[in-house]
């Protein structure tokens, strides 16, 4: 990564970017490529590559950014948001089509076994839980946007289930920024949410690197 321009300053609004495409290491990546694979690729054969290519790469965008927020001194990499959102999504049409499926109870605890696993993922260095858990929030609003057409038959259901998600995943995204650049979070404690491991995950902070 190159240095900031100010130091202190964070000017490089494209971490939040390139952070979704780098891991901690072998398994990590391992990880991200089961995950596109066995979870994600279904998905994308379902509802198109381009729809889920934006709940990905949005969600994993806000999730860096409330990383950023949240753990400031620390280096997080990882899509955790993006995988967060993804695995959203399908909770929410799992709920929008429980009363169809034959073994809804069966796909929710496959959903619920699969966050788990990330969210323990996400207490080791490098990885964060924030990222995860601000994905998944918006990868539910975000699924309401891009797949309205999949559970909502009526005009004026869709367009206010539309626009309610939409409005917050706008206003979401302006708080975290708004708050990332004019009121930083000072919470020391946040790091037990991420991080269990104590020392570890100090050698992996802004003063360390």
């Amino acid at each position: 990564m190159l240095e900031f321009f100010v130091a202190r300053l964070p000017d490089q609004v494209y971490r939040f970017w390139t952070a979704i495409f780098i891991h901690a290491g072998i398994i990590h990546l391992l990880i991200t490529i089961i995950f596109q694979y066995t979870i994600m690729r279904p998905l994308e054969k379902l509802a198109g590559c381009i729809r889920v290519m934006i709940i990905y790469i949005v969600s994993g965008f806000v999730g860096s950014l409330a990383s950023a927020l949240f753990l400031r001194d620390s280096v997080q990499v990882g899509p955790g948001g993006g995988q967060f959102a993804i695995l959203a999504c399908y909770l929410s049409e799992l709920f929008l089509g429980w009363r169809s499926l034959k073994r809804p109870w069966a796909g929710f605890f496959k959903i619920i076994i699969c966050l788990l696993l990330l969210f323990t993922v996400g207490l080791l260095p490098l990885v964060d839980n924030y990222s995860q858990c601000f994905g998944f929030l918006t990868g539910f609003m975000l699924n309401m946007t891009v797949f309205p057409d999949v559970s909502y038959k009526k005009n004026v259901r869709r367009l206010v289930v539309i626009t309610a998600a939409l409005a917050t995943t706008i206003a979401l995204f302006i708080v975290l920024i708004t708050l990332f650049y004019t009121l930083p979070v000072e919470c020391p404690s946040c790091e037990l949410l991420n991080c269990s491991f104590g020392s570890s995950c100090r050698n992996y902070t802004y003063n360390s690197v």
